[in-house]
């Protein structure tokens, strides 16, 4: 199998570069690293070769689920299609679908069929509203639960 060659530069590129925080400006190499960038709680850091497998595990993940999901989809339009269930059994089946599997992307809907597909932007921008909780970094986690409790529950 070969490997095709993957553009450096790209939407999906420039959007990780903004999360990362890194930028054209840095220059290249490895960062800097000295005792302000040691990690003060002790947490493990995932290698590259671990943050390879975890991102293949990933990817692994999603295909089986939406080849799970797709095959439930299928089955259930190709039975109502073919006349071997009712309409009242294919609206059944239709519900128990959508409670297993839930909206494709939570929080984004693409429309109705025939309107122009949204833009990367707009459907990460809509799956990052749909999160009730915003998002804080595993540091920023860690310092503010080591902030002093007034001793009153949430």
């Amino acid at each position: 199998m070969t490997r095709t060659p993957r553009p450096k530069r790209g939407p999906h590129t420039e959007r990780l570069n903004h999360e990362m925080g890194t930028g054209k400006s840095e220059p290249p190499g490895p960062p800097p690293s000295g005792p302000e960038d040691e990690d003060p709680f002790g947490w493990d850091h995932l290698t590259p070769k671990e943050m390879r497998e975890w991102a293949q595990r990933e990817i692994r993940d999603a295909a089986r689920a939406l080849d799970l999901r797709a095959r439930e989809l299928f089955d259930l339009v190709d039975a109502y299609s073919a006349g071997q269930i009712t309409p009242e059994k294919a609206n059944e089946l239709r519900a128990r679908y959508d409670h297993r599997w839930g909206e494709a992307l939570p929080g984004v809907v693409q429309g109705d069929i025939g309107d122009p597909p949204l833009s990367d932007e707009r459907i990460l921008a809509k799956v990052d509203r749909s999160n009730r909780l915003p998002f804080i970094t595993p540091r920023e986690a860690h310092e503010r639960s080591r902030l002093p409790s007034d001793g009153k529950s949430r």
